[in-house]
Formats: C-alpha cells, sequence, structure tokens
C-alpha cells in the first residue's frame, strides 16, 4: 500500500487483543484504584485554583516531552527544548542547528507539538477516536497536521484500523478509567516499535478527552523516567496486573507531587507580582513574569507575540525583569537576543541545566 501523502510510512502497530485481559480486583488493586483515582481528581481541584493554569499545562507538555524522549534513551533536557522553540542556536557558540543535540531536541520537538495537537483538537470537541490517535502519531514523525477532514479519510485506512481499536479501548466505560489507560498504553508497550513513542501520551490524552484535567499537569513521564528499570519490566511484563497495579500506583505518586508542584508555581507567580509591583514594575513586566511559566526561554519577539504588545513594549519588559534578577540574558549579543529564568527553570523541571549563555560577541 503506497504512503499516504505528507503521512510517515505505516506504522507497524501488532493487531491489539480482541479484548481487554481480565483483571482480578483484589483488595490491594481496588484501594490503588481508589488512591489513584483520589488524587488525580485532587490535582483537578489544585490547577482550578491556578490563575490562567493553561500556563502550567504548557510548562508541563514541554517536561512531559522531554521526559518521554528520556525513556527512548534520547538526551535532551528541557532548556534544550525551549531553545530549540524559541529559535536560538543549541549547544556550545554557535552551535549548527542540524548538529546531534539539535537533533534529539526536534524529536523532543515532535513529542511536543504532537501533544498539543492533540489537546487542542479535543478542545475544539473532537472525540478521542482512530482519526485524532493518527494524527497525533503522525505529527510524532514531523508529518503535516492534517485536517479534521483528511484525519477522517486516513481513519477507514487499514493503517488506522489498530488506531480505531484503541480508541474503543480507551473509551469502554465498562472499565474504570484508570484501568482503561493502562491497558492502552501497554498494547503500545515493547514491540510495537516506533508506536511505542505513543503510550506515554495516551493518559494525557484521555484524562483531557474524559474531562478530569482540563490542562496536562499530571507528568506522568517524570515517574517514569525516575523508576526507569521497573517501569520497563512492567510494561513488559506477562502478567497485565503488574502493570496496572505499577500505573495505579504511579499516577498516585505523580498526581499528589504534581498537586504540590502546581500549588508551588502559584505561590511563585503571586510573589513575582507582588515583589515586581513594590518595584513599579509596568502591567507589562508582571504580565511577562506570568508568561515566563509557559516560555521561560524567550525573545523580545517572543514575548510580544505571546502578549499581543509592541516589540519596544516587550523590550522594556524584560528589561524590568532583568534588573529584578527573574531573568538573564544568555546570547550575549547586540541583536537577536535570549534570555532565561533560571530560578524558574529550576523550579518548573528540577534542573539548571545548559543554562550558561553562548560566547559569540
Amino acid at each position: 500500500m503506497p504512503n499516504m501523502p505528507n503521512m510517515p510510512n505505516m506504522p507497524n502497530m501488532p493487531p491489539p487483543h480482541p479484548t481487554p485481559p481480565r483483571i482480578a480486583y483484589t483488595e490491594r488493586l481496588v484501594t490503588l484504584l481508589t488512591d489513584a483515582t483520589g488524587a488525580l481528581h485532587d490535582l483537578g481541584g489544585h490547577a482550578r485554583l491556578v490563575p490562567d493554569a493553561r500556563l502550567a499545562g504548557a510548562a508541563a507538555i514541554v517536561d512531559t516531552a522531554t521526559r518521554c524522549a528520556a525513556l527512548d534513551g534520547d538526551r535532551v533536557g528541557a532548556v534544550d527544548l525551549l531553545r530549540f522553540e524559541a529559535g536560538d542556536t543549541l549547544g556550545p557558540a554557535g552551535a549548527d542547528r542540524d548538529g546531534p543535540l539539535a537533533a534529539t531536541a526536534r524529536g523532543a520537538a515532535d513529542r511536543a507539538a504532537a501533544l498539543r495537537l492533540g489537546l487542542d483538537r479535543l478542545a475544539e470537541g473532537a472525540p478521542l477516536d482512530g482519526a485524532l490517535l493518527w494524527a497525533v502519531r503522525c505529527r510524532l514523525d514531523g508529518g503535516a497536521t492534517a485536517g479534521p477532514a483528511a484525519s477522517a479519510v486516513t481513519a477507514g485506512t487499514a493503517a488506522t484500523a489498530a488506531w480505531r481499536k484503541l480508541a474503543r479501548l480507551l473509551g469502554d466505560g465498562s472499565l474504570p478509567l484508570l484501568v482503561r489507560l493502562a491497558l492502552a498504553q501497554r498494547r503500545l508497550g515493547p514491540g510495537s516499535g516506533d508506536d511505542q513513542r505513543m503510550g506515554p501520551l495516551l493518559p494525557t490524552l484521555a484524562l483531557r478527552a474524559g474531562g478530569v484535567l482540563a490542562e496536562p499537569v499530571l507528568r506522568l513521564p517524570v515517574h517514569h523516567t525516575d523508576r526507569r528499570r521497573e517501569y520497563r519490566a512492567c510494561l513488559a511484563a506477562g502478567d497485565p496486573e503488574r502493570w496496572v497495579r505499577y500505573f495505579l500506583d504511579a499516577v498516585r505518586t505523580q498526581a499528589e507531587a504534581d498537586g504540590r508542584w502546581v500549588l508551588g508555581l502559584r505561590r511563585r507567580r503571586e510573589e513575582t507580582a507582588e515583589e515586581l509591583r513594590k518595584g513599579r514594575a509596568s502591567r507589562a513586566a508582571i504580565a511577562a513574569a506570568a508568561q515566563l511559566l509557559a516560555r521561560p526561554y524567550l525573545s523580545a519577539t517572543t514575548l510580544a507575540a505571546d502578549l499581543g504588545v509592541s516589540l519596544p513594549t516587550a523590550r522594556a519588559a524584560i528589561e524590568q525583569l532583568v534588573a529584578a534578577g527573574e531573568l538573564v540574558e544568555q546570547t550575549n549579543r547586540r541583536r537577536d537576543r535570549f534570555y532565561v529564568a533560571p530560578c524558574l527553570v529550576a523550579e518548573l523541571f528540577g534542573t539548571s541545566e545548559s543554562l550558561g549563555g553562548d560566547s559569540n560577541p
């Protein structure tokens, strides 16, 4: 069968099981399910308390994308991805954007773009069906983001038959939601080739589709990378209940951690705004400080576009944030300067890597 235009090669995903495996709802598993569900709803409540929670969601997408890359052995940090998306050069002074680091950053950027594509389609009212899953899968390979009409056409091909079955599992109301998510991700585990990259993205998409989390603030890949060996062993295990137990514990643990993360971002935003007001910062500077949650590596051009202000206003806001210690100039250039918020990067992603500016005058 010839390849679809602007699409990657047809995925070699093995046919899913015709029916979900039987799960014994032991007391231990029911307790895990109850605790995970409660922690997940608490996280949703915390996120609703954060002004403009989409900013935290945007940061979570960056973190998720880089952690997913790490699960596949790609060494790329959040700052690398942020620099790539901002349009800055990567690596040492004047590094070629086609170099090895740029290639891994581009792969992480494709993961982030694929996740954003799926979330945007869901926000527009699209169902979590085979067409949407196929579109997300194509975007992982840097493919064109086919429109709804094109997605509907490709959903009828043999290439997406497996994705339609997977979507039916995700929507199977006879199973608890989190059990559905665990079993769906398991089908995209070892042996599914490149399609296993979709596995860690499924929970984020399904929780948005189910109305559980309006913003993608559950960063499950953080848990998986911290326990990489256990994650891989449980995902590959012949016993599906072992994976389900691991998955439920991961949801509970990460939802609790991300609840603290979200509330910490809220406190930081309020404290930063108060400090800037005391320093008589402009409204644009205060708005820019809030926007840093979504883009803590930026230029005046990107900030102007994000806030919908003029370039001079964006530059003035950046100067105030530099003076306040919120931003540090990275590039040491007279033009096309980029800035990073190092303390915020550490809080958002638990890292301070790659924060030394390049040496070009």
